[in-house]
């Protein structure tokens, strides 16, 4: 898995990579662009894209988004966020996170 969302990152990508970790991306339509940039690479070298695995984080990640960027092909999507200064709320801030984003997948 190689991240980088240059130009260059993709062409290492496709040369000898297994998959893509985009990272705070701007949105779906920035993910967007990156994945048919992606495609078209695959595409001009002869390789075949579903034989790559792609994660991506946003920098203003939705639950809406989950799946506009599934449609895309993505294959994993990384929530980046801060756990709690205390340790005690941590449980139940992790339960929070999770009922908010498996509710994407609903």
């Amino acid at each position: 898995m190689l991240g980088g969302n240059s130009d260059a990152a993709l062409r290492r990508v496709v040369d000898w990579g297994d998959g893509w970790y985009g990272f705070s991306l701007d949105g779906v339509s920035e993910v967007a662009e990156r994945i048919d940039f992606l495609n078209r690479l695959c595409d001009d070298s002869g390789r075949d894209r579903s034989e790559l695995q792609l994660a991506v984080a946003l920098r203003d990640l939705s639950v809406d988004d989950v799946h506009q960027l599934a449609d895309l092909g993505v294959d994993e999507l990384v929530v980046v966020d801060g756990p709690p200064q205390n340790p005690a709320a941590a449980a139940d801030w992790v339960s929070t996170l999770a009922d908010k984003w498996m509710s994407g997948l609903r």
